[in-house]
């Protein structure tokens, strides 16, 4: 295993793993799994 930051995308639901998403775009990509996880 690698120490990848992006690894923990790769739990979450849905084709967005391994984005590296930062600042506005992690704050959207976050309300979006919110919303996927109920």
């Amino acid at each position: 295993m690698s120490s990848d930051p992006d690894l923990r995308l790769e739990v979450l639901p849905g084709p967005r793993r391994g984005f590296g998403l930062e600042g506005p775009a992690r704050d959207l990509f976050g309300l979006l799994t919110a919303d996927i996880a109920g």
